[in-house]
């Protein structure tokens, strides 16, 4: 699952809604971790009576939660605090955003934020652009390596293994760079170019850079006559493929992982907008129309976009696996408040592995327990269980 900072209402897509970028860049957060730690390398951590922890990330075999300001793992029902981090991740500009593979996060506030590596809590400090860059870019390399942020003639590479940071100048303007592998691919002024080896800079073809694959597929997209859109699949021997069509004028866009997801303009406003969810890796294309203004749809980048819960107001929440269009409503969920939206599923404390399954966190007199449920909620199997 590829963040996490506080939401309300629409997903972070409206430039013009704050607050929705908060919670994507929170949950942007169910996303990714596999750290091997031991007993040595971590302290470890207990609840207590005043202890409120939320699920940040589940997936692998390993869960991630905050418990007030203590970023937490859970490993064989055992809890370790991971050091150097001290964030409330549900107040305000906090920022948690794992990469695919969950062994780093950005982290910290929109002012001051970190590349922190989860095995050992080290960390590096970045540019507080990355923060802005995010909020459309992917920034993390589809081998788990690599972060890449571009800012006018410069893209800076966070070598992940080593948190050290190489600068690229360039004569051209990059607004997105990805860097695989020992490449660098880079998008300026509507064209897509690749630099091997600090070689001179290839171009590659016309459009939008979405992402680049672990098999160096390229991903684009192509506006025509600002009212369709249409999305490109670039193989490394440079044949083409046109994999997904927008009919209509697309109104804001973002990258999570596999996923791609648009906005296009509703008649009524930014409110009644349509959704299309394209996954890039299976060309599934899906359009959810929104004529009630009441459908939000978040990416649980634990699954890299695999998986989105769409909500329905208040009505009910549907998981939907964009990889083949199949979809499950969720039943017996205790509805969640937050500002003056309700949903059936707290976002806070489960966690959808897939269809089939959510991950959640449960409290009782005694203490916390992590339990998988089955989406009919019939069947709960114990993860882990802590005692205060």
């Amino acid at each position: 699952m590829c963040l996490m900072m506080k939401f309300e209402g629409r997903l972070l897509f409206a430039v013009m809604m704050k607050a929705k970028l908060y919670f994507l860049i929170i949950l942007t957060v169910l996303s990714f971790f596999f750290v091997s730690c031991s007993d040595g390398k971590l302290d470890r951590y207990y609840f207590n009576k005043s202890s409120d922890p939320i699920l940040l990330y589940v997936n692998n075999g390993k869960i991630i939660l905050n418990d007030g300001d203590n970023v937490v793992l859970e490993r064989e029902g055992k809890l370790y605090k991971i050091p150097n981090i001290s964030y409330d991740f549900r107040k305000d500009n906090s920022v948690f955003l794992p990469s695919c593979d969950g062994n780093y996060a950005i982290i910290g506030n929109i002012d001051n934020p970190y590349v922190v590596n989860l095995n050992d809590g080290s960390k590096t400090e970045i540019d507080k652009d990355i923060i802005l860059y995010t909020t459309k870019y992917y920034p993390w390399s589809a081998d788990n390596k690599f972060l890449t942020l571009a800012e006018g003639n410069t893209i800076k590479i966070v070598d992940l293994r080593t948190l050290k940071t190489n600068t690229k100048n360039l004569d051209v303007e990059a607004q997105n760079a990805i860097f695989i592998g020992s490449l660098l691919y880079f998008e300026s002024k509507g064209k897509i170019y690749k630099i091997a080896n600090d070689s001179q800079p290839k171009f590659i073809t016309n459009g939008y850079l979405l992402s680049v694959d672990d098999k160096y597929n390229i991903y684009l997209y192509r506006n025509l006559n600002m009212k369709e859109t249409k999305i490109y699949k670039v193989d490394k021997h440079g044949s083409e493929k046109e994999i997904a069509y927008i009919d209509e004028p697309v109104v804001y866009n973002r990258i999570y992982g596999n996923l791609f997801i648009a906005m296009t303009k509703g008649d009524k406003g930014m409110r009644y907008a349509d959704y299309e969810l394209i996954n890039l890796k299976t060309s599934k294309h899906i359009t959810i129309k929104n004529g009630s203004g009441n459908i939000d749809v978040f990416p649980v980048l634990s699954r890299n976009g695999d998986i989105s819960i769409k909500f329905v107001s208040s009505d009910y929440t549907e998981l939907i696996d964009t990889r083949d269009g199949t979809s499950k409503i969720l039943k017996n969920f205790i509805p969640y408040t937050d500002s003056d939206r309700k949903f059936s599923i707290d976002i806070y404390r489960n966690i959808p592995l897939d269809l089939n399954e959510i991950v959640q966190i449960k409290k009782d007199e005694n203490g916390f327990s992590i339990v998988s449920v089955d989406t009919d909620n019939k069947k709960n199997k114990t993860i882990a269980d802590f005692k205060y």
